[in-house]
Order: C-alpha cells, then sequence, then structure tokens
C-alpha cells in the first residue's frame, strides 16, 4: 500500500468509522495526570499485578493494610467456596505471601499465600488461558505438599471467567471483585503514599484492564473492516519517520487493541452466537478460541452430562454441535467428547451416530467429529453490512445446518432407550 493511500485511508475512512469513533470515546476518559501504574506500562502486565496484589496481600510488606486485603479475599473464598465459615486468627506475623512463587517443576504460581492454617493460591489471567494443564499441576503440588491445611485456589481473570480445567477447584474471581475489596478498604487506609497507590491502581482497574474487555468486540470489527491496512501499520510501527511509525504512535492505544489473539475472529463469533440464541439454540460450553459450541434446547433430554471434567469444563457435556471459525470460512460438525465420568457409555454414543447418513467421523485423542460442512464467508465485506444485513447473512447460514442437526434429532429420538438421559 503507497504512503499516499496509506494516509487517505487513515484520514478519510478509519478515523471516521463508527467503530473508531466508539473507541476513541471509550478511550478517551479523563486519567491523573500522573499514574504509577501507567508509567510502568502496567496495565496489561500479569506478572507486575501479581507482584502488586501480593504487595496489598502481604501485611508483612504493607503495614498500613495489614491484613484488611486479605480478609477481603478470604471472605470471598469462603461465601463462594459453599462451606461453613472458618475464622481464621490471620496472625500478620505468621503470613508468607509469593508473588510468580517458583519450586521445581512447580513454577509460576502467580501467587501463593502461606499461613499456618492455609494456603491460597492464585492463578492470575488477564489476556491469556491457562495452558499445559497448569492449573492441575499447582493442584498437585498444593496437595502434596501442604496435606494438614485447608487449601484453596482461584482462577482471576477480568471477567471471572471459570477455567477450562479444574473447575471443581478454582473458584473465578474477576477484577471487578478487587475493585470491590480495595473500595471496601481505601477509607481505613491514611498513610499518602498507599492511599495514592490504591487510588492510582482503581483507575487503571476502572479504565484499562476491565475497560479493554468491552473494547475487543468494537476493535475486532474495526480490525476486519481495515484488515489490510491496520496489518501494514502493525508492521511498520517501529520504522520511525514511517508513516505507519506516526499513525500507530497517533492512535497507540487502539492500535495496542489490535494485537490481541482473538482480534480477527472475535466480532464474527459474537454475530453467530447472538444467531445462534436468537435462532432457539443453546450455547454450549464456552471456548477461548474460535470455536463455538451450541445445540438445539430440544437436544438437552439427549446429552449425557459428565459429572467428571472432560475438558468442556464449563458445562461438562459429551456431546455438541461446533461451528470453527477461520479465515474467511465456518466448518461446522458434531462432536462427540471422549472424556466423561464411569456412567458415560462413549461407544454407544458413537454407533447411533454412524447410523446417521454421511456421518463420516474422524477422530483424535479427544473427540470424534462428524458430519463436517464447510462454508466459505468474506467477513470483511460482513464487518461493512448494516445490522439487519449481518443478521440475515448469519441466520442462513445457521439455516444451512438444520437439515443435519434434525438428522440427529431423529436419530436420538429413535434411540432414546439406549442414550444415558
Amino acid at each position: 500500500m503507497k504512503e499516499t493511500s496509506l494516509i487517505d485511508i487513515y484520514q478519510k475512512k478509519f478515523l471516521i468509522s463508527d467503530e473508531y469513533m466508539l473507541l476513541k470515546n471509550n478511550l478517551d476518559v479523563i486519567s491523573p495526570q500522573q499514574n504509577i501504574f501507567k508509567i510502568l506500562n502496567t496495565q496489561r502486565d500479569e506478572v507486575k499485578h501479581s507482584k502488586f496484589l501480593s504487595w496489598l496481600l502481604n501485611p508483612n510488606e504493607n503495614k498500613e493494610v495489614g491484613t484488611k486485603f486479605l480478609f477481603q479475599v478470604l471472605n470471598f473464598i469462603q461465601e463462594n467456596k459453599n462451606t461453613s465459615y472458618k475464622n481464621y486468627s490471620l496472625d500478620s506475623s505468621l503470613i508468607k505471601v509469593f508473588p510468580n512463587f517458583e519450586e521445581g517443576e512447580h513454577k509460576n504460581i502467580d501467587i501463593l499465600i502461606e499461613t499456618p492454617e492455609f494456603v491460597v493460591c492464585i492463578e492470575n489471567k488477564v489476556d491469556s488461558s491457562e495452558h499445559s494443564s497448569q492449573l492441575s499441576r499447582y493442584k498437585r503440588y498444593i496437595d502434596k505438599n501442604f496435606k494438614n491445611m485447608d487449601k484453596y485456589f482461584i482462577y482471576l481473570s477480568p471477567s471471572g471467567k471459570k477455567p477450562l480445567e479444574e473447575i471443581d477447584s478454582y473458584i473465578p474471581m474477576s477484577y471487578q471483585n478487587i475493585i470491590e475489596f480495595i473500595e471496601n478498604i481505601k477509607d481505613e487506609i491514611k498513610e499518602s503514599n498507599t492511599k495514592l497507590y490504591l487510588s492510582d491502581y482503581l483507575y487503571i482497574l476502572k479504565n484499562e484492564t476491565l475497560k479493554n474487555l468491552e473494547n475487543l468486540l468494537p476493535a475486532s470489527k474495526l480490525y476486519l473492516q481495515f484488515e489490510q491496512f491496520i496489518k501494514q501499520v502493525l508492521d511498520g510501527r517501529n520504522q520511525k519517520d514511517s508513516f505507519e511509525y506516526k499513525i500507530f504512535q497517533n492512535d497507540i492505544r487502539i492500535f495496542r487493541l489490535f494485537e490481541h489473539s482473538k482480534i480477527n475472529y472475535l466480532w464474527i463469533k459474537h454475530q453467530i452466537e447472538t444467531e445462534l440464541v436468537n435462532n432457539n439454540f443453546l450455547l454450549g460450553s464456552e471456548s477461548d478460541t474460535p470455536y463455538i459450541r451450541f445445540y438445539p434446547k430440544e437436544f438437552k433430554k439427549y446429552i449425557y452430562i459428565s459429572k467428571s471434567n472432560n475438558g468442556w469444563n464449563q458445562y461438562r457435556e459429551t456431546f455438541l454441535f461446533e461451528i470453527k471459525i477461520s479465515k474467511n470460512k465456518l466448518t461446522f460438525w458434531s462432536c462427540v467428547n471422549k472424556g466423561g465420568d464411569k456412567f458415560y457409555d462413549y461407544q454407544n454414543l458413537i454407533n447411533i451416530i454412524s447410523k446417521i447418513p454421511n456421518s463420516n467421523s474422524s477422530k483424535n485423542i479427544h473427540y470424534v467429529k462428524s458430519s463436517l460442512f464447510e462454508q466459505k464467508l468474506k467477513f470483511n465485506e460482513i464487518a461493512n453490512y448494516t445490522s439487519s444485513q449481518v443478521s440475515k447473512t448469519i441466520s442462513e447460514v445457521i439455516q444451512k445446518y438444520v437439515p443435519v442437526i434434525n438428522m440427529y434429532k431423529d436419530e436420538f429420538e429413535r434411540n432414546k432407550t439406549f442414550l444415558k438421559i
């Protein structure tokens, strides 16, 4: 793209688009002239968030806050754990808090709190998701090394979403909860520096860390509308004196959003999920990837729900329909989860599906996919449609899946006495 063309697109199209104006208004919140967390570029940095939270949690590091913040966290744990309340002594001299705890192979527990009575393991995710079975590894380490203590596990994220694994062990906590904990104690803090740190941190959480979530959706649409232009700016943003560098610096907070791993599919995923609900489907276990899981409402009586984790840990279904979003293409299939409890009859379900015409199953270590169906769509064009056009286009796509879904419905109904319902 030539430099004149780049500037023309930026000035005559990008800057006047609805999504740009929405993002600009959202991000142009009046901020303090000086903010220690902005100076240190802490807004999206998980390690720095964990270190500051550890400082708040540790009464030996922060005499002014003492155990006030820890008490808030402990109350939250016990309210959400559905166990009888325990009145721990919280002797400051005996409390240890380790940010980014490492020991042997059990590295990078974001925050570990150890007292004589209980231990708390906190996994902190700002933009990323868990990986490499890390939550299970951390739990095994805690269970092994703190056998005679009460053990609590927290999964902290901006939205308070559930983890993908160890769903029964880790309590979801959001950064909105962190805001509430700080609001609850801040008036008790008298020391000026501590008050300033809390005020600056609250601002960052409210206007940066959490605000980023609601901005990603319009940013994803804007990315689809101006994909080639945005890619060129991002590719050239480090070349000083270039137009790409000047554009990036001029709107750095908006272009930072385009670096998010979900930016190329988040908007289209949201549109499809909305239309599925509008077309009387239920959404299945959430995926942090470009996959949408769903089924018709009437299928609920046919789907066995596992009592143990199986990878679809929000609801633990054993059967779902899925749509995978890739570059200008949607791929639909039915999916059988191989994982489940001892009562789950996986092979029987596979046998029933094999009777469906053209099911053509393919297997991997975790799933069996059948009835694969691909459709090509130009997401960049759809992003420029009116809302009614978007709804109509996506709804037409969904309707093409209905004949296949109905074949499953008929076969499940014929075999309902053999399904584990």
